[in-house]
């Protein structure tokens, strides 16, 4: 399972903003998506 973190940004037009993520970037490349990422857990001994 992965952990991740995402945000949403809406004005009061109710109009969202969306990131366009680059031709070269290893997760869905030239796509449309939300802000976000992944979240490493750190583990306390």
């Amino acid at each position: 399972m992965r952990n991740i973190s995402v945000i949403l940004l809406i004005n009061t037009d109710k109009k969202f903003l969306l990131q366009h993520r680059a031709d070269d970037t290893k997760r869905a490349p030239g796509k449309w998506g939300f802000f976000g990422g992944g979240i490493e857990l750190e583990v306390k001994e």
